[in-house]
């Protein structure tokens, strides 16, 4: 393979292309610049001819944009000024409310004065109530003391009638028994054992007598004692329930007046709001005509806007008019110059894109021409190192090696074989590859074809695009003129409606004007007849309040009878049952004596 050979191939193909390129660029650049240089001096002259004409348009659209510009100085003014409102609300809200409070002065000063009335009464009858309880209480531990002291009274006089009974019967009984010392009688003994047995019964009979008489006086102390502590309780919890039936009536009589100030202050709230939406009303009803005016002068403002534009553009479009005119015919004499330019586009791409695919298809087929080579040049030279190392080595020297062993002659032959199937693998390996490789270098040739006919599609496709591009490109340069004559007509014509136009505007204002004071007494009346809807549910909370507290003052009173009554039988109930258990523990007592009578007896 001479690889200085393939690389002088490979230069002589880039170089060939590469002109044929070089060479296309340079003339289509020549024909561009020569008709650019026609084009730009048509340009140059008629540009100076249309300057002047553009100078008077501009001067005429300055003096007509400086009138524009005081209208809408104009009209931002009124779009930003405030609206002014009729009454100050907040001043208003204010000024009603320190009148509403200055009315309201006397009521509340006669108020404070039942209320501070009604305090003093309810604090009264409470001290009143400390005081009856103090002194009942007083009444009740005084008692207690007298109690204990009758009761510690009674115990000392049993004491003492018991030791004076005891004495006497020792003093009877003593006489028997000296006398029984004295003699040894034996029927004078036991007459005398039976007298002083009789004088010692009698005695334990006197004794009973005396602890059942202390029994019943105690009985009778303590029956006392808890009959004058119930009543006493008694007394304080009757006490209690007349002064918490007073307290009640007090209290609902200040709650009453409590009632009385809020509704006077729900009265004057109700005025004030209600005043305060006929000033909401008469604010928005002149804010809303406020608007209107405004709104009637912007559309006069805009109207008068709108008249300088349209003779503004009346006169744009007559002097552009003849701006146009002249463009136009200009641009067609350009469009006529410029318009074979596009062929040396098409000439040149065809050109150029022959010439390169030509010199892809010779490069591929001189690739393959290369690659087959340098493949067989491979093994060639494979086979030629081999031989060459075989022959270097000792088992080839068969008259080198001692004698013995293996014949060297027969390992050479090995070798040899050896590299000749190698040799041959190799060759069948090559060509099964310079097969795959032929097919797949066709297919490449194949898809340089199938290159070269979509880019003669394209080509042809843009010399389409192009034709229509330039016929377009002509009608719209054509068209230009045409427009601006129609668009001028259609604005003349229009000019008729305008002043309709504004009449019309002006009278939907107004109508929406009215629609908005409508919506503002409609709003105002919603919301006063909310306002009345709550004071009227705040009357019937307080209806119902008083109502309840109607009931309440009669279900206290009738709970504190019945409670009464409840104390009454209780008393009652409490006095029976103390009196039962005292007498029970008397009749214990009286019980305990005789069994205690019948033990000393039995002792005897």
């Amino acid at each position: 393979m001479d690889i200085i050979d393939l690389e002088r191939q490979f230069e002589t193909l880039t170089r060939e292309a590469f002109q044929t390129i070089t060479e296309a660029e340079t003339k289509i650049q020549e024909k561009i610049e020569k008709v650019f240089q026609t084009l730009t001096g048509s340009f140059e002259i008629k540009i100076a001819v249309l300057d002047k004409l553009e100078a008077e348009i501009e001067k005429d659209s300055a003096d007509f944009q400086a009138a524009l510009n005081k209208i809408t100085n104009d009209i931002h003014t009124l779009e930003n000024k405030k609206p002014r409102a009729f009454l100050d609300l907040k001043a208003k809200e204010a000024e009603l409310r320190a009148k509403a409070e200055e009315e309201l002065k006397p009521f509340f000063s006669e108020q404070k004065k039942k209320k501070t009335e009604l305090t003093n009464q309810i604090s009264a009858v409470k001290r009143e109530l400390a005081n009856f309880h103090k002194e009942n209480n007083a009444l009740l531990i005084n008692e207690e003391k007298n109690f204990k002291a009758r009761e510690l009274d009674l115990e000392q006089r049993l004491n003492l009638d018991l030791e004076r009974i005891y004495g006497e019967i020792v003093e009877e009984y003593s006489e028997f028994e000296k006398k029984l010392l004295e003699t040894n009688d034996e029927k004078e003994i036991a007459d005398l054992k039976y007298k002083i047995k009789e004088v010692r019964i009698s005695g334990n009979t006197e004794l009973k007598k005396i602890k059942d008489h202390y029994a019943f006086l105690l009985f009778e102390n303590r029956l006392e004692f808890r009959k004058f502590a119930e009543k006493v309780i008694l007394e304080n919890s009757l006490k209690s329930e007349e002064t918490k039936v007073r307290v009640q009536a007090l209290e609902s009589e200040k709650t009453k007046l409590e009632q009385e100030e809020e509704n006077e202050i729900q009265k004057a709230e109700f005025e004030i709001q209600k005043l305060l939406l006929e000033s909401e009303r008469d604010n928005d009803v002149y804010k809303n005509q406020g608007l209107l005016e405004r709104q009637l002068q912007i559309v006069d403002f805009e109207s008068k806007a709108k008249q300088i534009t349209s003779e503004k553009e009346t006169k744009e479009k007559t002097l552009g008019v003849n701006y146009r005119k002249e463009a136009a015919t200009f641009d067609l004499s350009q469009f006529e110059v410029y318009q074979p330019l596009s062929e040396v586009f098409f000439e040149n791409f065809h050109r150029v894109s022959g010439s390169l695919l030509n010199a892809l298809q010779a490069s591929v087929k001189l690739y393959k021409e290369t690659l087959l080579a340098m493949l067989l040049e491979f093994n060639e030279v494979s086979k030629s190192i081999h031989e060459r190392f075989k022959n270097l080595l000792l088992l080839a020297r068969k008259d080198e090696l001692p004698k013995g062993g293996p014949n060297p002659k027969d390992i050479l032959i090995t070798l040899t074989k050896m590299t000749e199937l190698s040799y041959r693998k190799r060759k069948q390996m090559y060509e099964k590859t310079t097969e795959i490789l032929g097919k797949e270098i066709n297919e490449i040739l194949i898809h340089i074809r199938n290159i070269n006919i979509v880019l003669s599609n394209h080509q042809a496709q843009l010399k389409e695009h192009e034709e229509i591009f330039q016929k377009n490109l002509e009608e719209v340069i054509k068209k230009g003129y045409m427009d601006l004559e129609e668009n001028l007509k259609t604005t003349k014509v229009s000019e008729f409606g305008k002043k309709r136009a504004l009449r019309k505007t002006k009278s939907l204002l107004r109508k929406e004007a009215g629609q908005n004071n409508s919506e503002i007494y409609r709003e105002y009346n919603r919301k006063l007849r909310k306002l009345k809807e709550k004071m009227a549910r705040y009357q019937d909370l307080q209806k119902e309040m008083e109502s309840r507290i109607t009931v309440e003052s009669r279900e206290f009173l009738k709970k504190s009878k019945k409670r009464v009554q409840e104390l009454k039988k209780g008393f009652s109930d409490l006095l029976v049952q103390h009196e039962k258990i005292l007498y029970d523990e008397y009749q214990n007592e009286l019980a305990y004596n005789s069994m205690e009578e019948r033990e000393r007896n039995k002792e005897l």
